[in-house]
């Protein structure tokens, strides 16, 4: 490893062009992002030939999200109840629990982030996550009953 002179003309220009690279770098990504998300909502077709692996599988789920929301604005300016449904929270593979403390940011087995929890909030936690807090005494199961 080199000795490097941080307060070098050269290394404090290379850092500056860095910085430069990495905003317009993340730029782009978000205006990738923005496209797609107009896109789904204008219902236009990009073609998934042209897109890495990842971003075809985020611009898929985008496309799902459009549809539902699509589906939810029908049924409300047609009038129709449209109250949130527990089995589709609280299915076999989540937990839904009151937590006793704080608690940071939680990776889910689904490799998901929940969180931040503040004392009392509530949430659904994948079953694995769930138990285990609950066995630490640091969330509540809560029970709904239909």
């Amino acid at each position: 490893m080199h000795n490097v002179d941080e307060k070098a003309p050269k290394y404090q220009l290379l850092n500056m062009e860095l910085e430069k690279i990495q905003r317009l770098t993340s730029s782009i990504i978000e205006t990738r992002f923005q496209k797609f998300i107009e896109a789904a909502f204008e219902k236009k077709t990009i073609s998934k030939a042209l897109l890495p692996d990842e971003e075809t599988e985020l611009y898929e789920e985008i496309l799902e999200v459009s549809e539902q929301y699509q589906n939810l604005k029908n049924k409300i300016l047609k009038g129709q109840n449209v109250e949130p449904k527990l089995e589709t929270c609280l299915g076999s593979e989540k937990i839904l629990v009151r937590f006793m403390v704080k608690i940071p940011i939680v990776v889910g087995v689904d490799m998901k982030n929940y969180g931040p929890f503040d004392l009392e909030d509530v949430a659904t936690l994948p079953r694995e996550n769930a138990e285990a807090l609950i066995l630490q005494k640091a969330a509540a199961k809560i029970d709904v009953k239909d």
